[in-house]
């Protein structure tokens, strides 16, 4: 049985994202941003970053951005062959 103040953390098969999660159920459970980024083997920057987005945005603030660039120079023909 869950507790109430236990976090239901979303599902998913990205690795970063679970990154990202995990940080935030540790912060939920009261480790300081040092020490969960000696945990997850990440700075301490990024752990701040991350558990602003949450608190701000709750998981939907996480999620990974598209990532942007050069568009291809292969048409849609050669693409599909």
């Amino acid at each position: 049985m869950k507790h109430s103040s236990e976090l239901a953390i979303p599902y998913t098969n990205n690795a970063s994202l679970k990154l990202r999660y995990l940080a935030v159920q540790k912060f939920h459970e009261g480790h300081s941003r040092t020490a969960i980024a000696k945990i997850l083997n990440v700075s301490r920057h990024l752990v701040n970053e991350w558990v602003t987005k949450y608190l701000s945005g709750s998981f939907d603030a996480l999620a990974l951005k598209l990532a942007t660039g050069q568009p291809s120079r292969l048409t849609t023909s050669k693409k599909n062959s």
